[in-house]
């Protein structure tokens, strides 16, 4: 997008722009847009940032007016003949930029401009008390300290260790994209403007109303009193957050991106929001039927920015999004808010699992769109809301009934497993919930209050809950709505008063200023130094889809602060192997302080195989480079065991013994494009996927298989006993069974449909006939696992419970997703398909196999 159609976004109708062009930091490479603003005779220079990188949406970092101070210099120090670009430096008052323009008429026509406006009139008088009054809107906007400007390393005695990521709640935007560097002195600028914020804002407050609805598949009616739930507050909220779950119940909204129900009840909502006052949309985020809307006022929107969607699934293998999480992430004035709208795992005695939902949903939520990419813990402010299902346990259900119809709910609320959970420490850490003083929103008869009366007579629960945590929030009421009736659950609002932080310009500057003369006092030419407390990290013993951590610590043994990062090895793209992740890439510390890195390593089905075969070892060098320093080496080292899981189909139907019992040489061999120790009469399909298919087509087949996750420990277990038994029974439930499957599947160094097939599969997926003369071409013992599991399949779907199994479709896009492996990028390119139509046909391919007899 033109950088002046970016800038207009920002600018009110009285001011107009006379020229804008995009520039290079000059030292750090960042990239930002330069505006000269016209305002009446008044001109300023305004300097911009993207908010997301390549993205279309700018903040503004600093304001420069064009006053009797304002100095425009082109600066030639340094600068060689055949240099195409053309250095400027700008200052006004205690702030400067030095950038880079690309030398051209563009350029000249930029900087013509801005030396006409030094020479006007209104430059040269100097600037009187209500000069430059229109700026003051603007810089309320700017972004804090500049964060590319080239300077000195400096140390600051009593200043606290920080990371890049915690720099940006000074900061209050994203970092530079990869490429723009820190300098240890801004950074240290960063950390004290932090610890010194309370002296230059004020907090305000805004009311925040979070709700949330399980609406069973059902569309809003004209008579479902939804302004009720929406608008039940005699002032207006300041910011909305709407989470809604089972939004859409159809098998096409399981398989598919559109859903009507999306619009309809976006509809809903925007006809039934509180009256007196009106409203912007921020985000909608959806997955399947999880939806989440967040709006503000329209007088908060010029205030909020930097706004980010993302969702997980935590279905089976973490693909399937029928439970999970949806959030939308974004910045009001100078603090982060978070609101995650969730539905977690179903069925009463399913808290574990429900724990494990809320762990996968912390752990893989990440705002990726942003430069600086953020998790859910890494916001001012965080709200939960959504259909929790956790119920109520160990209590008769007409006892429940009773107790609740007498009105004594904190009686209840003693047997409620979120509380219970709670109090173990074992889920929703840090979180606060206020007290709960209305019925159970679950589960009703829909069109009435009264409870279930299907055969099941489930115990009424309070499945749908709001939590939050973060500094300077109240909650002010927290309720159900009965009213509305159209679904089995009722809906619950959450009303908070939150405060937010608003800078002062004025303070802000002048601390600013005294950070920056005091930083000048201390600063010396030292050279960064650290020590580590070990140059050798190992993890010993390491197993298949095992998670290890090792702790490095980093002491900073010098007089001046210390950036390090690790860095990438000479021809490496990364900067560590792909089985290994490190939390603190990089970081800043203080004289005398210290920082601890985490170390992860986990093999996984991307990695399993190479480290199988000896193609790859649990040995890495990570290579810790100090910013105007040396470096220092870090061995990282293990004994990975290994695992039926990444070996071949080709390999297993030739072992006999317990995969632990087979030599490396033996296993080589077996890998080896021309083996030469076959056994003579190999098995059909390996092992170890009979052992699995067996015992669930023995104790899951008529339950819901699939259809939920497994347990990661059972998980561990089922592996180790394939690997080291000829198990007659697997450990575990047949959901860990299950998940177990998939997970050996998708490690298989060569999937089921060979790579060499996949094109063949994609072109042909639509016509059956052709699709099983593929199948019927594939090599031997890939052809028996593709008819065996399908086989299997079929059964599944054949004999599933009306009320819990999955559909042929469904299983046809997990199993699509692990038997056929994506081609390569450019041959989608090339073919102009898209993943999502990919998918698809992956899906269609394999749904002719569990809907037809098998004939091959």
């Amino acid at each position: 997008m033109d950088p002046t159609t970016m800038v207009k976004k920002l600018l009110l109708s009285s001011e107009r722009i006379v020229c804008c062009l995009e520039a290079q930091l000059a030292g750090s490479g960042g990239r930002r847009i330069l505006a000269l603003v016209e305002h009446g005779a008044e001109r300023a220079l305004l300097v911009l940032v993207h908010s997301v990188a390549g993205g279309s949406e700018v903040d503004i970092e600093s304001v420069l007016p064009v006053a009797s101070d304002f100095v425009c210099e082109i600066d030639t120090n340094g600068l060689e003949e055949s240099d195409p670009r053309l250095f400027v430096q700008f200052r006004s008052g205690a702030e400067w930029l030095r950038v880079a323009f690309p030398q051209g008429s563009v350029t000249n026509s930029f900087v013509e401009q801005i030396m006409m406006t030094m020479e006007a009139p209104a430059a040269a008088e100097p600037a009187g008390p209500a000069s430059f009054t229109w700026v003051r809107q603007y810089r309320e906007r700017v972004s804090r300290a500049p964060a590319d400007t080239a300077v000195r390393s400096v140390s600051l005695p009593g200043i606290q260790p920080v990371t890049l990521a915690d720099t940006d709640a000074v900061q209050r935007r994203t970092v530079p994209a990869a490429g723009a560097q820190f300098t240890a002195r801004e950074t240290v600028v960063k950390c004290e403007m932090m610890r010194k914020e309370d002296a230059y804002t004020d907090v305000h407050d805004l009311r925040v109303l979070c709700a949330t609805w399980n609406v069973n598949g059902q569309s809003p009616t004209p008579t479902e009193p939804v302004a009720d739930w929406l608008a039940c507050t005699d002032e207006p909220p300041d910011i909305y957050a709407i989470g809604f779950q089972e939004l859409d119940l159809s098998k096409e909204a399981f398989l598919f991106t559109e859903s009507p129900k999306e619009e309809e009840w976006l509809t809903a909502v925007l006809n039934n929001l509180h009256p007196r006052a009106s409203y912007q949309r921020v985000r909608l985020v959806r997955l399947v039927g999880m939806m989440l809307i967040v709006l503000v006022q329209d007088r908060h929107r010029a205030y909020v920015r930097n706004d980010a969607a993302e969702c997980v699934g935590t279905g089976i293998m973490g693909k399937m999004g029928n439970k999970g999480g949806v959030a939308i992430r974004l910045e009001v004035h100078s603090t982060s808010m978070c609101f995650v709208s969730a539905h977690l795992a179903a069925h009463v005695e399913e808290f574990e699992r429900r724990n494990q939902d809320y762990s996968d949903i912390c752990h893989r939520m990440r705002f990726n769109a942003l430069v600086s990419p953020k998790a859910i813990k890494d916001h001012d402010q965080v709200f939960w809301l959504g259909d929790l299902n956790y119920r109520i346990t160990d209590v008769d259900v007409d006892t429940v009934k009773d107790t609740i119809d007498r009105g004594a709910f904190e009686k209840v609320m003693e047997f409620d497993q979120l509380r219970l959970q709670l109090a173990a420490g074992r889920v929703f850490q840090g979180y606060q919930e206020g007290p709960v003083t209305f019925r159970p929103t679950y589960k009703y008869d829909p069109g009435t209050d009264n409870w279930d009366s299907s055969e099941k007579n489930r115990a009424p629960a309070w499945c749908d809950r709001v939590l939050w945590k973060g500094d300077r929030i109240r909650q002010v009421k927290y309720t159900s709505h009965p009213t509305l009736t159209l679904s089995d659950h009722k809906p619950v609002s959450a009303l908070f008063q939150a405060g937010v932080k608003v800078i002062d310009p004025v303070k802000y500057r002048k601390i600013y200023e005294d950070i920056m003369k005091e930083l000048d006092k201390y600063e010396n030419d030292s050279l960064p130094q650290v020590s580590v407390d070990t140059t050798e990290i190992i993890f010993g013993t390491v197993h298949f889809f095992e998670t290890k951590t090792q702790r490095l610590v980093i002491t900073n043994t010098g007089q001046v602060a210390v950036q390090y990062r690790f860095i990438n090895k000479l021809n490496d793209t990364t900067y560590c192997k792909p089985w290994l992740t490190v939390d603190r890439q990089t970081a800043v510390i203080m004289p005398g302080e210290r920082c601890e890195v985490t170390l992860e390593v986990r093999v996984d089905d991307r990695t399993a195989a190479k480290l199988n075969t000896c193609q790859d070892k649990l040995y890495d060098i990570l290579v810790l480079h100090l910013e105007n320093g040396k470096d220092i080496f870090i061995t990282v080292q293990g004994d990975y065991v290994r695992s039926c899981f990444g070996v071949s189909i080709n390999a297993l139907v030739h072992i006999k013994t317990p995969f632990a019992e087979v030599a490396i040489s033996r296993l080589l061999d077996l890998e080896s494009p021309s083996p030469k120790e076959l056994t003579h009469n190999p098995y059909v399909i390996p092992k170890e996927l009979w052992f699995m298919v067996d015992q669930l087509q023995k104790e899951g087949i008529g339950k819901d298989l699939f259809a939920r996750s497994g347990l990661p420990s059972e998980v561990q277990l089922i592996r180790e006993a394939l690997d080291t038994t000829l198990p007659e029974t697997l450990p575990g439930s047949i959901h860990s069974v299950a998940e177990a499957l998939l997970l050996f599947l998708a490690s298989l160094p060569e999937p089921v449909i060979p790579s060499d097939y996949v094109v063949q599969c994609m072109e042909s997926s639509d016509n059956f006939i052709q699709s099983k003369h593929i199948v019927s071409q594939l090599p031997p013992h890939h052809k028996n696992v593709f008819t065996y599991i399908c086989t299997f399949l079929r059964e599944v779907v054949t004999k599933a419970p009306r009320d819990g199994g999955l559909e042929a479709t469904a299983l046809a896009k997990i199993f699509g997703g692990v038997l056929i492996r994506s081609p390569s990028a450019a041959w989608l390119q090339r073919n102009n398909m898209s993943l999502q139509t990919l998918d698809r046909r992956k899906t269609t391919f394999v749904y002719h196999f569990l809907v037809n007899e098998i004939d091959i």
